[in-house]
């Protein structure tokens, strides 16, 4: 799933047009039916079924909605907490390098069982 809905994303190979748009529509439609479909909670279906119905009215109107990357970003979310993932984190070019390394290596450190430095912690929390 994460593979479909990442031909989605700004920084894809190949640009998102309305074609595109409505090709993810039917593999999101495909992914219902799959075991992956099957198995995901209700709202996570729920989610990307408001996904496809965005990225089918993207293929029909030529128009993208003004709706489509909230969706695509909710289902995103959704998919991560039935993973038992938290949060859906916003990384963009223009973040502070030094901030995301002080933020991967508290993450690394929590993970295990590192001490993790307080003036890591602080920053992190700012």
């Amino acid at each position: 799933m994460f593979s479909i809905i990442g031909k989605l994303s700004h920084k894809a190979r190949e640009p998102v047009t309305p074609e595109k748009a409505k090709q993810v529509a039917y593999e999101l439609n495909d992914w219902f039916y799959s075991i992956g479909g099957m198995c995901a909670d209700t709202s996570t279906r729920g989610a990307i079924r408001l996904l496809r119905r965005a990225c089918l009215t993207w293929g029909k109107q030529g128009s993208r909605p003004s709706d489509f990357y909230k969706w695509r970003n909710h289902a995103l979310l959704l998919l991560r907490n039935d993973l038992d993932l938290q949060g859906l984190e916003e990384l963009s070019d223009t973040e502070d390098i030094t901030t995301l390394t002080k933020r991967v290596k508290y993450e690394v450190a929590l993970a295990t069982k590192e001490e993790v430095a307080q003036e890591t912690k602080d920053e992190i929390a700012k």
